[in-house]
């Protein structure tokens, strides 16, 4: 956050690697000891340098936008779990693993379709049962649907026959979604999806194509991208293995790309392996360029850390994601996985948010989701409220222990997934200088009882301009995710052009999400 704030981010470096708490550097891969982190990212001090902005809404999830602070500190809010949950629980025979038992139902893909109302998740069972050649099909892919996206129904589709009959909601009879596109609805094949399939010869991510999205067509023989290294006898994989098992592909609308967050395994010293992730791009979904890694346990985690996971989606004016963090070696449980922020400005190079502030942590034995959480699908907007659907469970020590995986909801209002908190006593952030349109400014806001918040507007020399003085604006004192800001007489904001302005925020007693200029 600027020069003043450096001290702040190196104060908070050291209190994270505190005295008594050991780091073996040498058990991580790498030199650098730390990755995803903003400051090494990006070292060079960037306040005054000008930052051109949209309509769209800032976030606070980085310092990106700021240039100096005083007196805050940053939050991260954890989603409010929904008390429906699990809203979607194994039950049927096929999201049932009769010779071990397990009962999961996981990795939802959720799609809200706008023209019939209706919410729509495609799912994976646990089930497995054996073609008459004798080869054993494992995780069927699975269809819900919804009026609410809160009670979810399992039609009878009728499309695959699960041991003689068709009375399920099987749409792939031997593989599940791990990308779903969905297109306007003129179009003739509107749905796509990137399917990951765990039997045959050819296991890996294969193209599908449907008009409907239940009733699907593999596009190609082989798969096009990644293959699960090691598992496929006489399979082409990439240099290291283990490509495959969490990736997840999805269409960037800012990078107009097909990414692909892959996962996979590098060795470290000691003989350890770790799970990694990193990113690779494509224009059709066939030509893939080579993954660059993304994240991995750097000298901030704890020893057993493992990277399982990621869900990246545009948001607003940035990237956001959802990073799990798995701990293999606790004594609750095993695989145990929270989730932590993450944020990008680029769409390729990451940071992880606030480290040490998990946005879904861990929890209890007594929790159905007691220590395993994956939000898959990326959040989806309803009224002022964010929906994130995921899948969770407890893992005992041992697979016995094991209480069914099932589906949930958490939700977040909108843009509050990180604030800049003053309490106790007044704090300000001052933006960089910024360039945009004439327009009104809101703010996404929540203020306490007694607090308030203002705004100053700064000319490029970092004076303010007249009519615009924090004594001149109006204090917000609301509970709002859209409050317009006012000066005593503008409630328009109209830069020079070619001249960038600041924005001083000054706050009490209150917690500040986002800002925009709506353009007129």
């Amino acid at each position: 956050m600027g020069n003043t704030n450096q001290h702040q981010f190196d104060e908070n470096l050291e209190q994270l690697i505190a005295p008594g708490k050991e780091i073996d550097r040498s058990l991580y891969p790498g030199a650098l000891g730390l990755m995803a982190n903003e400051h090494l990212f990006f070292p060079l001090d960037q306040q005054d340098w000008p930052v051109k902005i949209d309509s769209s809404r800032q976030l606070f999830v980085d310092d990106y936008l700021l240039a100096q602070t005083d007196a805050v500190k940053r939050e991260v809010h954890q989603p409010s779990l929904h008390p429906a949950n699990p809203l979607i629980i194994p039950d049927q025979p096929w999201e049932i693993r009769q010779d071990k038992g397990r009962q999961s139902v996981t990795f939802p893909f959720v799609h809200l379709d706008q023209t019939t109302g209706k919410w729509r998740m495609w799912y994976r069972g646990e089930g497995r049962y054996d073609l008459p050649s004798g080869e054993r099909i494992p995780f069927p892919g699975l269809f819900a649907e919804s009026e609410d996206g809160i009670v979810w129904d399992k039609p009878t589709l009728g499309l695959h026959a699960w041991k003689g009959s068709k009375q399920n909601n099987i749409v792939f009879h031997g593989g599940y979604i791990w990308g779903l596109f969905v297109e306007p609805e003129e179009q003739s094949e509107r749905y796509r999806a990137m399917v990951k399939l765990e039997y045959g010869k050819r296991g890996g991510y294969y193209p599908y194509t449907s008009h409907d999205g239940l009733r699907w067509q593999r596009a190609q023989e082989y798969p096009h991208c990644v293959v699960f290294g090691g598992r496929v006898k006489g399979a082409r994989t990439y240099p290291v293995g283990g490509v495959g098992d969490t990736s997840r592909f999805y269409f960037d609308e800012k990078l107009g790309k097909y990414i692909g967050d892959v996962k996979f395994v590098v060795p470290a010293a000691g003989g350890r392996r770790f799970r990694c992730r990193g990113m690779m791009e494509s224009d059709d979904m066939v030509h893939w360029s080579r993954p660059y890694m993304t994240f991995y346990p750097d000298s901030l985690d704890d020893p057993d850390s493992q990277i399982y996971g990621h869900t990246g989606f545009c948001y607003q004016s940035m990237w956001l994601g959802f990073l799990r963090v798995m701990h293999s070696e606790r004594d609750a449980g095993r695989k145990q996985t929270s989730v932590e922020l993450t944020a990008s400005r680029d769409g390729r190079h990451w940071t992880r948010v606030a480290r040490g502030q998990e946005f879904m942590p861990l929890r209890t034995p007594e929790d159905w989701d007691g220590n395993y959480v994956d939000p898959t699908s990326e959040p989806i907007l309803v009224g002022d409220e964010l929906r994130c659907y995921y899948h969770g469970a407890w893992l005992g020590p041992e697979p016995t222990d094991d209480k069914p995986q099932c589906i949930g909801l958490a939700t977040l209002q909108r843009d509050r997934f990180v604030s800049l908190n003053a309490a106790g006593k007044p704090g300000w952030a001052l933006t960089r200088p910024l360039t945009f349109n004439t327009g009104y400014l809101f703010i996404n806001a929540q203020v306490a009882d007694g607090g308030s918040i203002t705004v100053e507007v700064l000319s490029a020399d970092g004076q303010p301009l007249k009519g615009f003085y924090q004594s001149d604006c109006l204090a917000i004192c609301d509970d709002s995710t859209r409050i317009p800001v006012t000066w005593k007489r503008h409630s328009i904001i109209e830069p020079t052009p070619g001249q960038p302005l600041s924005l001083r925020f000054s706050l009490t007693d209150a917690k500040l999400y986002a800002f925009w200029v709506e353009s007129i």
